[in-house]
């Protein structure tokens, strides 16, 4: 973005102040990958992301893909690495159950303390922002 004088990357105080305010009013959008199964890529702009339900997620995904409503019944939302595999019901928070993902790993999966603590998952995650690494959606 440029500033001011036409210099990119360089905000004065009163940008980096407006920017500041703007940023902490009301729900911001996030972009958010879910891959399907195929490993196709659905990319979407989801607002409130912490509170956001697999059910309104689920949703979004059907509109993109315009698939008829029965899709709602037909096909499920997972959080998937190589330790664990979970599928989600339509009240979970897919980001807060990610949050989650070490504690997950200790109860349900048989997987050594030391792949856990190294994360225990890899690949892209699909219900966070872009760029985050942990575990994939599809």
């Amino acid at each position: 973005m440029d500033g001011p004088e036409g210099i990119a990357g360089q905000l004065g105080p009163a940008e980096r102040s407006h920017r500041s305010s703007v940023s902490s009013v009301g729900a911001r959008a996030a972009d958010v990958l879910v891959y399907l199964a195929d490993d196709t890529v659905v990319p979407l702009a989801v607002e409130n992301l912490p509170s956001l339900s697999a059910h309104e997620l689920h949703r979004a995904v059907r509109e993109v893909l315009q698939l008829p409503d029965i899709a709602l019944d037909a096909f499920a939302l997972w959080l998937v690495s190589p330790l664990l595999e979970v599928q989600l019901k339509p009240k979970h928070q897919p980001y807060k159950v990610g949050r989650q993902w070490t504690e997950l790993l200790l109860r349900f999966s048989d997987a050594p303390d030391d792949d856990v603590a190294m994360g225990g998952c890899t690949g892209q995650q699909g219900w966070a922002p872009r760029g985050a690494e942990e575990g994939q959606l599809g």
